[in-house]
Order: structure tokens, then C-alpha cells, then sequence
């Protein structure tokens, strides 16, 4: 029988909405208002989705500091553990983030606020792997993944990726394999990049719908 890893921490990554400089993306389709607008509403939606789901410590990192007023409402709010995301590429601020907590031996894992549709019960079976101890891994269909946990945290598997390719999460499982290392697969959801994601998950949240009509 495997050892349970106490108190699994989830650390939900998000940008400061700030127009022209989130979700890019989503533009010409929306403008920059717009798009800083929906991101919020991702964030936002996130968290409550975590609050309801997610039976352990939930932290908030967030880039490029902690100071933007909604994120603050957030943690005041739901009673998140607020931060700023480490310094580096995107695999440096996960990496930094989960080597905080396991190197105390806690289990920790990554979400961003890209797919505030993932089912709850996705959400608690992610908790549930990691207190039996596994890792976990959830991909996106466009190559990346929207989720990593670990028990402890492995440097090998957030260098040399190329972030925001097709073969991130093919990439991030051969390094995985190359040093020992085995992750238990969640299953694989869209990610909300560009303004056709959008227009598929707003199907499923009404929020999100008045964006895309």
C-alpha cells in the first residue's frame, strides 16, 4: 500500500489582468479591455472551482507581483495563501513554487486558471492521487497540461521545454522517463488560449457566453 502524503497543497497560477497584457491572444476578436475582462472571470471562476473542490491548503502565485486589486479580493476572500510567482521561464516558477512546499514533505500541484471548466471530480481525484503519494499529470489537447503534481520536486522535468509548443507535455514526459520518474495521467481538457477556445467553453459557463455571441 502506498503512503499517504499529508495535506496536499494546490497552487493556482495567474496573471494580473492588466489590458495588453493577458491573453493576448484572444485578440484582434476582443480587445485588449475585453480580454484582461475575461481573464478575470477565468481567474475568478477558478478559484471557486478550487474552494469547492479541493479539500486541502490552496495558494494563489501570481505574475508579475501580488499588488493587482482582484487578485488580492481573491485571497482576501477565499482565504488563499497569496504570492508572487519565482523569477525565470514558466517551468522555473512552477518548479520554484512546488520546491517550496516539498521540500518540507508535502505533496504540491500547479493549475492555471485556463480551464475553470475542469470537472470537480477531476479536481479531487488529482487531491486524492497525490495524498496516496503519486504524481500526476493532466494534459490539454493542444500538447501542453493544465496540472502537475508531485511529491517531491524534480528539476529534470521543467528544464528544456519549450513552453507554449504542441510538445510540451510530450517533451515534460520524456524527461520524466529519463530520470525514473512516473505520473498517473488525469483526463485531458481544452485550455481557453485563443478566441475558438473561448467560443467552446463558454458553451459550458454561462459567464463567458455574452463574450462570444
Amino acid at each position: 500500500m502506498p503512503v499517504e502524503a499529508p495535506n496536499p497543497t494546490l497552487i493556482l497560477f495567474a496573471k494580473s489582468p492588466v489590458p495588453g497584457r493577458v491573453k493576448t491572444r484572444l485578440m484582434p476578436e476582443l480587445d485588449a479591455q475585453q480580454a484582461a475582462r475575461v481573464a478575470t472571470l477565468l481567474i475568478e471562476h477558478t478559484v471557486r472551482l478550487a474552494v469547492s473542490n479541493w479539500s486541502g491548503p490552496i495558494a494563489l502565485h501570481t505574475w508579475p507581483d501580488t499588488s493587482h486589486e482582484v487578485l488580492k479580493n481573491l485571497s482576501a476572500t477565499h482565504g488563499l495563501q497569496l504570492a508572487a510567482q519565482k523569477q525565470g521561464d514558466l517551468g522555473q516558477k512552477m518548479y520554484g513554487s512546488i520546491r517550496e512546499l516539498t521540500e518540507h514533505g508535502m505533496s504540491a500541484a500547479v493549475m492555471g486558471c485556463d480551464v475553470p471548466h475542469c470537472p470537480g471530480e477531476l479536481l479531487r481525484e488529482a487531491h486524492d492521487l497525490l495524498k496516496q503519494g503519486q504524481n500526476v499529470i493532466g494534459p490539454t489537447i493542444d500538447g501542453g497540461y493544465y496540472l502537475i503534481g508531485l511529491q517531491k520536486a524534480r528539476p529534470e522535468i521543467f528544464k528544456g521545454i519549450r513552453w507554449g509548443s504542441d510538445s510540451v507535455m510530450r517533451d515534460t514526459l520524456q524527461a520524466a522517463r529519463g530520470c525514473g520518474f512516473r505520473f498517473t495521467l488525469l483526463a485531458p481538457l481544452r485550455d481557453i488560449d485563443r478566441f475558438k477556445d473561448l467560443q467552446q467553453i463558454a458553451k459550458e459557463i454561462p459567464e463567458l457566453q455574452s463574450w462570444v455571441s
